[in-house]
């Protein structure tokens, strides 16, 4: 069981390491360098609150069935071969990722169905999720969002400069003011934080043990922050640019998009324990009403 344990765990190092390229060079992955360290943890506190459910079924796995799960796991780690043959010479062509990345899943889910059973390996399909989160978006899905996320965050930023008073005109992507243009890019537009709050919010529907409805909640609380607050950032610094100069908007930019970030969060934050707390209440009233004596 350790030997099938250490063989998953270097797989999933591999991946990640993979991936290293994405958060080094990539304009909206530089979050993935915690999620390994965040991923393991998870791992680690799922394992011990089911390890004596799993310890029964590990037990019955004969030394025989523990060779040919090795092998199998040797045998998805050669198929891996040829998708980081062709990542290493493109690095950043998703497809060879994305392959690696589901068949990495499918082998380790597969292996604790079979070493633990089919309960705890549904189990740690949360902490999966979750660790996939690093893993960059198929090109034609991250450009839709960029799009959509960009057409939503101009359209309110500009309805609220003329709400204001300020007859800002909105030309492509660009807020104009007279002679003054902001440009609203694609990161400035909320991808990057949409994406860091999505790997946020999936760890704190782990963290809490929240049910997949109230995750699915968080996921959603997620989407409209990323929104809203950078919806904000963008006013704040178009405001700044237009009132203040360009060279107050450059000194204030990475300040107003650390305080909108940690604003995005916190309210995440809070929408989790709030979540938490509507389910405690939940499962204590029906609690009580199985404890309630008949009449």
């Amino acid at each position: 069981m350790r030997v099938i344990l250490l063989l998953l765990a270097i797989l999933w190092i591999q991946l990640f390491a993979s991936l290293a390229h994405t958060w080094r060079h990539g304009e909206y992955y530089e979050f993935g360098w915690f999620v390994p360290w965040l991923a393991l943890g998870l791992a680690w506190r799922r394992w011990s609150l089911i390890a004596p459910e799993a310890q029964p079924a590990a037990a019955t796995t004969s030394p025989r069935s523990g060779i040919l799960l090795a092998t199998a796991i040797l045998l998805a780690a050669a198929a891996i071969i040829p998708l980081r043959l062709i990542g290493t010479m493109d690095p950043g062509w998703r497809p060879p990722i994305l392959l690696h990345a589901l068949l990495v899943c499918t082998g380790t889910h597969a292996l604790l169905w079979i070493l633990a059973g089919r309960r705890i390996s549904l189990t740690f399909i949360p902490v999966t999720i979750f660790a996939l989160s690093a893993v960059p978006y198929p090109w034609r899905i991250e450009q839709e969002v960029i799009r959509a996320l960009t057409g939503i965050v101009l359209m309110i930023t500009h309805d609220a400069f003329l709400i204001t008073g300020h007859p800002v005109e909105l030309l492509g992507e660009n807020l104009v003011l007279g002679h003054d243009v902001v440009e609203v890019n694609d990161g400035c537009s909320g991808i990057r934080s949409f994406q860091t709050l999505v790997m946020v919010a999936l760890f704190f529907g782990e963290l809490f043990l929240l049910p997949v409805t109230r995750r699915i909640a968080l996921l959603a609380v997620a989407a409209a922050s990323a929104i809203v607050f950078n919806t904000i950032r963008a006013y704040w610094l178009a405001n700044t640019h237009f009132f203040h100069g360009v060279e107050a908007a450059n000194a204030a930019h990475d300040r107003i998009g650390h305080t909108t970030f940690l604003l995005s969060a916190a309210t995440l934050w809070l929408a989790a324990y709030l979540l938490l707390q509507l389910d405690f209440r939940r499962r204590t009233l029906i609690r009580r009403s199985h404890q309630k004596p008949a009449p």
